[in-house]
Formats: structure tokens, C-alpha cells, sequence
């Protein structure tokens, strides 16, 4: 397969001086891994796209290591880790890594590739694509639940440990 891109303007000027096609490189890479993962697993079946955005905090490069960490990966994350995520109202989607760089992680269950991609390069959060290529899949609510998850992976570490008062019944 052969890619060509061309652009048409400069894109240098982009807010914060970004180059264009230093910070959409390894994009590229991905996309085009994820389209070889989708041949050799899942050829000729349909996807839905499901995506979700994390919080604003998630926007800085020292948050990307805290999303790995809820996932259950340590450094060096290889390819063929396993990994388990729950996902609130959908259950656990169990399967290995398949792609990782500094900045995108891939997910391959046995019905979804799933990319979560950190853009805190471009000022921009942290956001999760899901390929889900099972018979009969709710999109509406898988996004939400991807949307749960990340908030929780992204809340501030003191907000994870909370606890609630409440008033001891006498007998």
C-alpha cells in the first residue's frame, strides 16, 4: 500500500507552533497498523466507532503514564500484554496490546481494535476509539461508559480514596 499526502497550506502557524507533520507522523503509523489488524482480524465485517474525550487534566504529557497504570500496564508496555478493562454498565473487555508508541496505545479484543491516543503534544486530551465489530453492539452506551472510565482514570488521585460520612442508626 502506498500513502500520499499532500497539504495545501502551511500549517506551521497552528496555535503553539506546531509542525504539521512532526505531530501527525506517528498518527499515520497507527492508522496504518490499525488498518493491517483490521485485515488480518476482522476482514469483512462491519465496525461501529465509538469515541470518547477525557477531562482537560489529561491534556498535559505526564498524565499519559497514569492512563497506562489504569490499565494495568507497567513500563516497558510490550506488545501481547494482556489487559483487562471494566467498563461501568458494559463489563470487561479482556485482550492484548497490539500497538505501542510514546503517545498511542493499541487494544485488540476478540470484537474490537481500540486506540487511545495521547495528544498532550498538541495541547489537546486524551481520547479513546473503539472499532467494535460484534453483531449487535450499543454505541451510545459504550461511549458513555468509555467517557466514565476516562474521567475516573483522569479525577484528581486525593478524589479516588474518598469516603462519606454517615449517621450510625442507634438499635
Amino acid at each position: 500500500m502506498r500513502t500520499s499526502i499532500t497539504r495545501t497550506s502551511s500549517l506551521t502557524d497552528w496555535a503553539g507552533g506546531y509542525d504539521y507533520e512532526f505531530v501527525t507522523a506517528a498518527g499515520w503509523d497507527m492508522y496504518l497498523y490499525t488498518l493491517d489488524q483490521y485485515l488480518t482480524h476482522f476482514i469483512g465485517r462491519a465496525a461501529v466507532y465509538i469515541g470518547a474525550e477525557a477531562p482537560p487534566e489529561s491534556a498535559r504529557q505526564e498524565a499519559w503514564p497514569r492512563l497506562t497504570q489504569d490499565l494495568g500496564l507497567a513500563d516497558p508496555i510490550s506488545s501481547g500484554s494482556q489487559v483487562r478493562i471494566e467498563l461501568a454498565g458494559v463489563g470487561p473487555l479482556e485482550g492484548v496490546v497490539d500497538y505501542v508508541s510514546p503517545n498511542f496505545l493499541g487494544l485488540r479484543t476478540a470484537d474490537s481494535l481500540i486506540r487511545l491516543y495521547g495528544r498532550a503534544v498538541i495541547g489537546m486530551t486524551v481520547a479513546v476509539g473503539q472499532h467494535a465489530f460484534a453483531q449487535q453492539v450499543d454505541a451510545d452506551k459504550i461511549a458513555v461508559a468509555w467517557q466514565t472510565w476516562l474521567l475516573t482514570a483522569f479525577e484528581p488521585q486525593h478524589a479516588r480514596y474518598s469516603w462519606r460520612w454517615a449517621p450510625i442508626e442507634e438499635t
